[in-house]
């Protein structure tokens, strides 16, 4: 979970990049919306631990230009194979 200025087309596109784009990951980018926190983002990936490692890196840094990552919680499991690429969910 991302909590910060971590919502619009920037962040998703520059996220998809370093993670499917760049490192081969596969997983999900997700948007949350909500009072308690009106800026946060789910993303789940799969791939190689050390690329995975490295993402979880580069999104605890951010992508710059302005955008700022205020927490990141990172969990760490198996891999469950749910995902072919990687995804970003936009809200309505």
């Amino acid at each position: 979970m991302v909590t910060g200025a971590v919502h619009g087309g920037f962040y998703r596109g520059v996220c998809y990049n370093e993670a499917f784009a760049f490192r081969k990951l596969t997983g999900r980018l997700k948007e949350l919306k909500g009072d308690a926190m009106p800026y946060s983002t789910e993303i789940y990936v799969e791939g190689a631990e050390g690329k995975v490692r490295g993402f979880v890196r580069w999104v605890r840094k951010g992508p710059g230009l302005a955008q700022e990552v205020q927490t990141c919680e990172v969990e760490y499991g198996e891999a469950v194979g749910v995902f072919d690429d990687f995804v970003v969910e936009q809200e309505p």
